[in-house]
C-alpha cells in the first residue's frame, strides 16, 4: 500500500500537468533557447520584475536579482495571453503560477494629516511591517523606516516645512496578471 506522502506527490504532479495542459496548450518547448532556434515571441509582460530586489527605504526596485528570470535552461513554456489578442508568449519556468486574468480596477481616496501618516498609508499595502518586531524596533522612535527616503516622503516633507498641510491620496489600481 502506498504511503500518504507518495499519494500526495502523485496528486500534485497530476494537478500540475492538468494546469499546464489547460493554460499552456503548447507545453514545454526546447526551442526557447537562444540561437538559431530562438522563438521570435516575447516574454510575458512583467517577467523581469519577479527577479528584482526591492529597496524598502526608497520604495524602488533595486539592481539585485533575487530570482534569475533571464537565463535560458533550453526550456520554457509558451502560453496564450488572452489579454494580448491570444498571442503566445514565453513564460520562464520560475513563474509557475502566472496567468492572465480579467482586468480588475479599484479606486480609493484617503486624507492624511501628517507626513508620517501619509508615508505609512502609502507603504502599508506594499510592505508587511512584521520585520520591525524581528529587529526589536517595535515601540522605538525609529519605526518610520519604510519609505522614509521615498519620493512621496520627500515631496510631503517639502510642503510640510513651508506651511500647514493636509495630504490627499487618490489611487487607481488595475491588475491584468496574477
Amino acid at each position: 500500500m502506498a504511503s500518504v506522502s507518495s499519494l500526495s506527490l502523485h496528486l500534485l504532479c497530476i494537478l500540475t500537468l492538468l494546469f499546464l495542459i489547460t493554460f499552456c496548450p503548447q507545453g514545454i518547448l526546447t526551442a526557447c533557447k537562444r540561437g538559431e532556434n530562438d522563438i521570435s515571441t516575447s516574454f510575458v509582460p512583467g517577467h523581469s520584475f519577479l527577479g528584482q530586489g526591492f529597496d524598502l527605504v526608497r520604495m524602488q526596485h533595486s539592481a539585485s536579482l533575487v530570482f534569475d528570470t533571464q537565463t535560458h535552461t533550453n526550456t520554457c513554456m509558451l502560453c496564450q495571453n488572452t489579454l494580448m489578442g491570444n498571442e503566445y508568449q514565453k513564460w520562464p519556468s520560475i513563474m509557475s503560477f502566472w496567468g492572465a486574468e480579467n482586468s480588475q480596477c479599484t479606486f480609493s481616496s484617503s486624507l492624511y494629516l501628517s507626513v508620517g501618516s501619509l508615508v505609512e498609508g502609502v507603504m502599508s499595502p506594499v510592505v508587511d511591517n512584521a520585520w520591525r518586531k524581528d529587529l526589536g524596533l517595535e515601540g522605538s522612535s525609529s519605526q518610520q523606516l519604510v519609505g522614509s527616503r521615498s519620493t512621496v516622503a520627500s515631496y510631503a516633507l517639502a510642503w510640510a516645512r513651508s506651511d500647514q498641510s493636509l495630504f490627499t491620496l487618490h489611487q487607481l489600481s488595475c491588475s491584468e496578471f496574477e
